[in-house]
Order: C-alpha cells, then structure tokens, then sequence
C-alpha cells in the first residue's frame, strides 16, 4: 500500500477527467467524521507502539492543506509521552582529521 502514496506524491497515479484530481481506491479511504477517529483508525494502538520505526512507517494520513497536517500533528503530539529529549545539530561538518 506505501506505493500508492509515493505514486501519489510523484503525480504518477491517473489524474481523472484531465484535471489535478486523483482517484483513490475504497481500500485506503474511510467517511471522514472526526480528525480523532481518523488518527485511531490510521494510527490504532499508538500509544503502545510509537517508538516503533516498523510500525510508524506503514502509516500515514493524506492531508488537503497544511494547517490540517499543522492540527493533526499537534494531536498526535499529545498522546507521545511527557518525556522530552533535545538534539542538537549543526550546519558545519567538523573536521576530525
């Protein structure tokens, strides 16, 4: 099924009626009702398995706008553990030599 989505994002999938709409099959559509039961549908035992790379991987929810992905992500957010970590980066590699 990660194939559809990467097809999608790569505009490879049949665009309908010559217009920028694509057809998605049944099978990876539900009826939208509340963004909570979307994340439980697509994300079902998050809390027990968010750690997983496996798990996180093969899911994902297609969004119209950002400030959709912007709200379902903050809702996500909320259910991760109060546990919080900071990783730093840098713009500059570091010569060891």
């Amino acid at each position: 099924m990660l194939n559809i989505y990467i097809k999608i994002g790569d505009w490879k999938e049949p665009i309908v009626c010559g217009k920028n709409v694509i057809e998605l099959s049944p099978d990876i559509c539900f009826k939208y009702d509340k963004t909570e039961n979307s994340i439980e549908w697509v994300y079902n035992d998050f809390e027990n398995n968010n750690l997983k790379s496996d798990y996180l991987i093969k899911r994902s929810i297609l969004c119209t706008t950002n400030r959709n992905v912007d709200s379902i992500n903050k809702q996500i957010l909320t259910k991760l553990s109060d546990e919080t970590s900071i990783s730093y980066s840098t713009n500059t590699p570091v010569n060891e030599g």
